[in-house]
């Protein structure tokens, strides 16, 4: 996680020697200082009060720090909410795939929410092709080799990010249509990662 408390229930990023707690269950912390990730907190033994956390990735300490500390690391109910952006809109980050189950209780948990899939892992299988409407809209469609079939389950808005190195497009693909059969494929817009981030989460945290 990005953030602990201190005794006071002040908000700590990590740092080396730092004490810190988790928010959630107040177990002690460990700070995370290397040199590859980004530092952030862990719970000791690989356990983490929260189910549903995972890992922290690059990616997911990446899109917290564009969010401002007060709308990271939520706590809703028994859950951490990964961001809070604007309307009050729970920002779920997902990096590795998560079953159907797991998709609907969370958005059942959270109901205001949206998904932000890492879609790192699994974009050299998809071709995406570039599109125009007869009214003149740009859009992209898309065809999946060896899909991720959990993120047929979802039913809230999801959004990928592409990152950087696509090679066909850059920036987040707003998913307007995900077809299973016959072959995996779908279409949506490709949309800027600053002014994605503007709408979602507002005000830029940090340089």
């Amino acid at each position: 996680m990005l953030y602990a408390v201190d005794r006071s229930s002040s908000r700590l990023t990590a740092s080396p020697q730092m004490e810190g707690y988790c928010p959630q269950c107040r177990e002690l912390l460990i700070p995370k200082c290397g040199t590859i990730v980004c530092w952030h907190w862990a719970h000791h033994a690989r356990f983490d009060c929260d189910p549903w956390s995972e890992p922290e990735s690059d990616w997911h300490l990446y899109w917290k720090n564009r969010a401002m500390p007060a709308q990271c690391e939520v706590q809703i109910g028994n859950h951490r909410a990964d961001i809070v952006g604007r309307k009050n809109t729970v920002i779920e980050l997902q990096h590795s795939s998560i079953s159907p189950g797991e998709i609907a209780k969370r958005e059942e948990h959270y109901g205001n929410m949206i998904w932000l899939i890492d879609a790192s892992a699994f974009i050299d299988n998809v071709s995406l092709r570039h599109k125009t409407s007869r009214w003149g809209r740009e859009y992209w469609t898309f065809r999946w080799r060896h899909p991720r079939m959990s993120l047929f389950a979802m039913k809230k808005a999801q959004y990928w990010d592409l990152g950087p190195d696509c090679l066909e497009a850059a920036g987040i693909l707003h998913v307007k249509g995900l077809h299973e059969l016959p072959n995996a494929s779908g279409w949506g817009y490709i949309i800027d990662p600053e002014r994605w981030a503007e709408h979602w989460i507002g005000e830029k945290c940090g340089p």
